[in-house]
């Protein structure tokens, strides 16, 4: 493990409590490591996230690209994506870390692209998933692998999971958990008004696609700009972009994974012992 020499700490401007802790870690570094530089952009040795799995996944989008190792420090309510769930054992853990005591957990990363007329329109990354998803009636739709579809989904949507994201959307869906560091996607149907089919696991090398044939039209929800809504993509959580009629959302993972801190082996078991009571 090489030294780490740099450290990004993010977090969002309106978590207060987070800044507050931010603030403590940063003096924190300053007084007890000061071979250690703290960026404020661009890349770095580790980034830390501080807050819940949303302020998580902002970070993971936006410095994924400079391939530093993630460390999440949970100040949220659920805290899946957090390396370290308690704000008391935040000083305990980074004090392992900076003496190289922790174990390096790889994700995938995915790639998303909305197509209109043969013009890619949006792309982006995404750690934990995209849905495709009528709000307010049903939709046509087929979800491809490769060149095969797999499924001809009349209903809500279609939510494409990662690993990492089965503990999140594709959850309350009743889809599968998945360990992690397993790279695949997870189909989940959402709300199929056809025969009800089991979730689909499929090996991350396929490329993911969904064919919108039509859905039904009412205009009662607009966006922030006031533009009306029925179809929309979401990508993490957030709706990106307004789907139209004969759009096609291509999903494919990215050649690089992203870096996970962990403290402990088989900390994603303990997380389910702790968040359903498993026995």
């Amino acid at each position: 493990m090489k030294k780490i020499r740099s450290i990004l700490l993010y977090t969002r401007a309106d978590m207060e409590k987070a800044m507050v802790c931010k603030k403590k870690i940063e003096k924190w570094i300053k007084t007890t490591h000061q071979d250690i530089s703290i960026k404020t952009t661009g890349k770095a040795d580790i980034v830390i996230a501080i807050g819940g799995d949303g302020t998580i996944l902002e970070a993971i989008r936006m410095y994924a690209k400079y391939r530093p190792l993630f460390l999440g420090l949970n100040m949220g309510h659920v805290g899946f994506l957090a390396s370290v769930r308690q704000e008391k054992n935040f000083t305990s853990a980074l004090k392992r870390i900076f003496s190289g005591d922790f174990f390096e957990s790889k994700r995938m990363l995915a790639h998303v692209s909305l197509v209109r007329k043969n013009k890619t329109i949006y792309e982006n990354n995404f750690f934990n998933d995209v849905t495709v998803q009528n709000l307010t009636g049903v939709s046509d739709l087929d979800v491809s692998i490769e060149d095969t579809t797999i499924q001809h989904i009349r209903g809500t949507g279609v939510l494409i999971a990662t690993a990492s994201g089965s503990t999140a959307w594709n959850l309350s869906l009743n889809g599968p958990l998945v360990m992690p560091d397993i790279h695949c996607f997870i189909v989940t149907e959402i709300l199929d008004h056809n025969t009800a089919t089991p979730s689909v696991i499929v090996k991350d090398s396929t490329t993911v696609s969904i064919q919108i044939n039509d859905f039904r039209k009412r205009s009662e929800i607009l966006l922030k700009d006031g533009t009306p809504v029925d179809m929309v993509l979401f990508v993490d959580g957030t709706i990106v972009e307004k789907i139209e009629k004969n759009d096609r959302i291509v999903i494919q993972r990215t050649p690089n994974p992203v870096s996970i801190i962990e403290l402990e082996k088989n900390y994603f078991f303990k997380s389910l012992h702790q968040k359903f009571n498993f026995r």
